[in-house]
């Protein structure tokens, strides 16, 4: 889906079924639909905690504060920002040569998980 808002009434509007004329009625059962797409992205491009990832030279576009010519603004606080395809990011496991603590900035998913109403963490 172009937009994560949009897999809900997707699958929805798959499970229901709808007519299309000349076949019928037909309804899908869906596939990962209950699965953030932030962790499918992870899932796709192997990405785990505490990985190097890379861009490589000339396949992104960094974004500037305020935008310009051919230049997209910036959307966050972040110090980088860029657009790069998926197929272009390259994820290097923490091993090896990539095992150090990165010297200058570290990225980093903060994925919050909430609690279940009405129970208390002890």
């Amino acid at each position: 889906m172009a937009l994560p808002r949009l897999i809900a009434p997707a699958k929805r509007l798959l499970e229901q079924g709808f007519q299309c004329p000349g076949f019928g009625t037909s309804g899908f059962q869906s596939y990962e639909s209950n699965i953030d797409f932030e962790i499918r992205f992870m899932v796709d491009a192997n990405v785990v905690g505490c990985n190097w990832v890379e861009f490589p030279a000339g396949k992104y576009c960094l974004r500037e504060k305020g935008g310009g010519k051919d230049k997209l603004p910036l959307t966050s606080r972040s110090q980088i920002e860029l657009d790069v395809s998926w197929e272009d990011f390259i994820s290097h496991p923490a091993e090896g040569d990539w095992s150090v603590v990165a010297p200058y900035r570290i990225l980093s998913f903060d994925i919050e998980c909430a609690g279940r109403k009405g129970k208390r963490d002890s």
